[in-house]
């Protein structure tokens, strides 16, 4: 009887039920959008904005604390607000990750998103890297 090679070298199948992907450096690249918005948010409240050095820190940390960091006088639900209202006017810097519209071609699975980003902004990021078609809301 012929030798079965260790398990770590048997082919291993995986074909999950359905994937998730993170939204920023996975599929986009956000980066400039939300260094953009954060300094138009900053000044439109009466802020400085953030060095960017500052943003660079602070890359990622979700909403409240942009707060504690940056909006120290205003409410976690008013610079939400802000952003949202604020976000599709930074949109033309956002940069699809290279590969990423192959990837989701190739894949037939469904597919989701998970982020700290609010679900319309996901959207709305989506829609405008052309990506939005291969997911279902």
């Amino acid at each position: 009887m012929p030798k079965r090679p260790p398990r770590s070298r048997q082919p291993t199948r995986f074909n999950p039920a359905a994937l998730l992907f993170d939204l920023d450096g996975v599929l986009v690249d956000t980066y400039a959008v939300w260094q953009s918005l954060v300094r138009d948010v900053a000044v439109r409240l009466g802020y400085a904005p953030p060095t960017p050095g500052q943003f660079r820190s602070s890359w990622g940390q979700g909403i409240e604390d942009d707060v504690r960091t940056f909006f120290t006088r205003h409410t976690v639900g008013q610079v939400r607000a802000a952003y949202e209202e604020h976000y599709d006017s930074h949109l033309g810097r956002v940069k699809v990750m290279e590969g990423a519209r192959a990837a989701l071609k190739s894949l037939h699975q469904p597919k989701a998103v998970v982020s700290n980003t609010t679900h319309r902004l996901i959207e709305t990021t989506l829609r405008l890297a052309g990506l939005d078609r291969h997911f279902r809301t």
